[in-house]
């Protein structure tokens, strides 16, 4: 199992949100259906190291992230996982229950503090048939989600670890929108799948060049443009489908 990271989100880096509205999606809905799907929605705390999904079991709810980070982390062999995903304002956990699906083969974790909102499985697929807006917005997310998951398969085949450390901390920010990411070499490395060592060397890289600098436990970002000409184009890529199916 993943070592946690202690994620910080500085008050004044920390994404606000107004209830449902601080998700991106749901945002998106024209105002009859986001009263309508706002509706059949819970409010929930996520709370640091809350597991909401376990890998195989039965899926009882979908979330959608205001603020904090998700972690999706799949079985990697020997007792280890590995970080499939990373999900924050943009998207929802468990969109899959949607097309049917009563379990999913990741486990979801709460890898930095926030607030979200769910709905049960039934209560999901009963909005979907009634509301065209968000049923399809669901589904673009789900194909997003599918891009970026080929993505990543192929970022781990061809790319650098400096590259792949690169877009990582990328993604933090881009889920958090903190300067900040709280974090272990530890944790990076078995996030990515890599040797500890090598995401040392890699961040060393990093700091020598003024792109980040590095704290106890800690990654701040100085130089967010330079540290995006360090990572490979599938961060850029991942981005600009998300913007192209989304807005």
């Amino acid at each position: 199992m993943l070592q946690e990271p202690d994620f910080k989100t500085a008050a004044t880096d920390a994404q606000a949100h107004h209830g449902p509205a601080g998700n991106r999606l749901l945002a998106m809905l024209p105002p009859d259906e986001f009263c309508a799907v706002s509706a059949a929605l819970e409010d929930c705390a996520l709370v640091t190291r809350k597991i909401l999904q376990n890998a195989h079991t039965l899926a009882g709810h979908v979330y959608f992230i205001g603020d904090g980070l998700v972690s999706l982390t799949t079985a990697a062999g020997n007792g280890e996982e590995v970080e499939i995903a990373l999900v924050g304002c943009e998207g929802i956990v468990g969109a899959a229950v949607a097309l049917g699906a009563t379990t999913l083969p990741w486990r979801a974790t709460v890898r930095a503090p926030g607030r979200a909102w769910r709905m049960t499985a039934p209560r999901m697929a009963a909005m979907m048939d009634m509301n065209k807006t968000f049923s399809a917005l669901v589904l673009r997310y789900m194909a997003v989600s599918l891009f970026e998951s080929a993505q990543n398969t192929a970022c781990a085949c061809r790319h650098t670890i400096a590259q792949r450390i690169a877009r990582w901390l990328l993604t933090c920010q881009d889920r958090l929108a903190v300067q900040s990411v709280t974090c272990t070499h530890d944790y990076i490395g078995q996030a990515l799948g890599v040797r500890r060592a090598g995401v040392t060397v890699g961040l060393g890289q990093f700091e020598k060049l003024g792109i980040i600098a590095q704290k106890r436990g800690a990654v701040v970002v100085i130089d967010r443009q330079r540290l995006e000409a360090q990572s490979c184009d599938c961060h850029g890529l991942a981005r600009l489908h998300y913007q192209r199916m989304l807005g």
